[in-house]
């Protein structure tokens, strides 16, 4: 900025630089009044803009004060004359239009941000998909071992009925009277075994020498 001495410097300094920034503004909407579209597209963007990048709001109320400012000497409201624009202004249109070349200005570090966010979102996602598809081939891969083996050995309830009926009526018709008559006998053999044993026991601790 160049040195400025009075009032009119000064207006006539933010006049120009502000002429600067809306013609760079309106190049990139491809658009005239760029400044105004500059603050349109910040104000739409406040809400999610704001908490992601630091500055967006007093940025964005510099500019529109800068342009009201600018407005009232291009009207006439405000003769260039008379204490109008200060060398801040100046500072923050000039600032403002390089950072606008080199995109690190408010609207340009949003769009990366934002960029960034949705990226990092689509990686997440895409390895969550990878591990649901995963876990889902697995489970199919199980089940297709279990389920031949398990159409085999099921049984619906009336198959069941029948299957036990079946093996009833074997072992009916197996069984015979010599064949509980054997497992008395046998019973009666261990319970004779059993007795000899207790009784000899008994023998060779009444016998056993003092």
């Amino acid at each position: 900025m160049k040195t400025c001495t009075s009032y009119r410097d000064y207006n006539v300094a933010l006049f120009e630089a502000f002429g600067r920034l809306d013609k760079l503004c309106g190049e990139c909407f491809a658009q005239p009044y760029g400044v105004t579209l500059y603050i349109s597209e910040m104000e739409s963007l406040k809400n999610t803009a704001a908490p992601a990048i630091s500055d967006f709001d007093s940025d964005l109320q510099r500019l529109i004060t800068v342009r009201h400012k600018r407005n009232r000497l291009a009207h006439g409201e405000i003769p260039f004359d008379l204490f109008c624009a200060e060398a801040a202004d100046v500072q923050f249109c000039d600032r403002l239009y390089q950072s606008i070349l080199q995109q690190r200005d408010p609207l340009s570090l949003y769009e990366r941000s934002a960029a960034q966010s949705a990226s990092l979102s689509d990686t997440k996602g895409s390895k969550s998909s990878a591990k649901k598809k995963a876990a889902s081939q697995m489970c199919n891969a199980v089940l297709a071992c279990i389920r031949p083996s398990c159409s085999k050995a099921t049984l619906s309830p009336s198959n069941k009925r029948s299957a036990a009926q079946s093996a009833s009526l074997r072992r009916k018709s197996t069984e015979n009277p010599r064949q509980k008559g054997n497992g008395i006998v046998v019973f009666f053999r261990i319970f004779l075994v059993s007795a000899a044993l207790l009784l000899l026991l008994s023998l060779l601790f009444r016998c056993r020498p003092l």
